[in-house]
């Protein structure tokens, strides 16, 4: 069905928004997403999943529109399965940073997404393989010297304590512009400086031909924060953090009752 343009486009931060505590989309979610779809609303997705585990997500029929995987370091089309925009990684700085974490602490994993969206895996542990089972994802293991470039994102993943181990130890070093932060406890991923969420908002409006202004944005999370100041209104989930709902110009229903899938029916009464 082509645009309806009485419908605004509507970015949501999935992660904490429509999948919250429970880690689950909820049925009243995915139907109320595939009738605003199908009905010509623009839908697209913020999240840290890679384009394999957003298609987990919203698989068949009336899909959503072109979504921002991996916080931002890849653009992915579900309509196409195609990739149009990736941030990718300076080869050497990344592949040293792996080199020197998987050397220097054994009890780490690394997951590296490479700019295709393909998930790679030069050495797992316990912590990996619940996390590629949460994201309904398979992965390829190969030795890092056999994982091509190019990358967009490294993940690292371990125990809390190991992975703030991991985190002083690389951030002692330089590695040219590659950025890391922490997604949650054990997690640590390696991007671009460049590849932020509030950059991959402007991009997914810039790709719909949506102005910033025309677009809502659903929060979840404090990294939304920019993103809210970009959006010409910013919604938040009521189980968001005091200073995201604050900054929001409306209060959802928590994502365990189905928040998001209730606003977008009001927006198709």
């Amino acid at each position: 069905m082509s645009q309806n343009k009485e419908l605004p486009l509507v970015v949501c931060s999935v992660d904490g928004a429509l999948l919250g505590q429970h880690g689950r989309l909820l049925a009243c979610d995915e139907l109320t997403i595939r009738l605003y779809c199908a009905m010509g609303g623009q839908f697209s997705a913020l999240t840290y999943r890679t384009p394999q585990g957003l298609e987990a997500l919203f698989p068949g029929k009336n899909r959503i529109g072109p979504s921002a995987c991996c916080g931002g370091s890849l653009v992915y089309s579900p309509a196409s399965g195609l990739v149009t925009y990736a941030a990718r990684l300076e080869e050497g700085a990344a592949r040293a940073a792996v080199r020197d974490a998987l050397d220097q602490f054994p009890e780490i994993s690394a997951q590296i997404i490479h700019a295709n969206g393909k998930v790679y895996v030069p050495r797992g542990n316990p912590y990996l393989h619940a996390h590629l089972r949460e994201e309904s994802i398979g992965c390829i293991m190969a030795e890092l010297e056999d994982i091509s470039a190019p990358w967009v994102q490294v993940r690292f993943h371990g125990s809390t304590a190991a992975v703030a181990q991991l985190e002083a130890y690389l951030s002692e070093r330089s590695y040219v512009g590659c950025a890391l932060h922490s997604i949650r406890p054990g997690c640590l991923v390696m991007s671009r400086e460049e590849a932020t969420p509030q950059a991959a908002f402007l991009r997914l409006c810039a790709l719909q031909k949506v102005p910033p202004e025309d677009a809502v944005f659903i929060a979840s999370d404090k990294e939304d924060l920019p993103v809210m100041e970009l959006a010409g209104k910013s919604l938040a989930v009521a189980d968001a953090p005091d200073e995201v709902r604050y900054r929001a110009a409306k209060i959802l229903w928590p994502s365990r009752d189905g928040g998001v899938g209730e606003y977008l029916y009001s927006l198709l009464k």
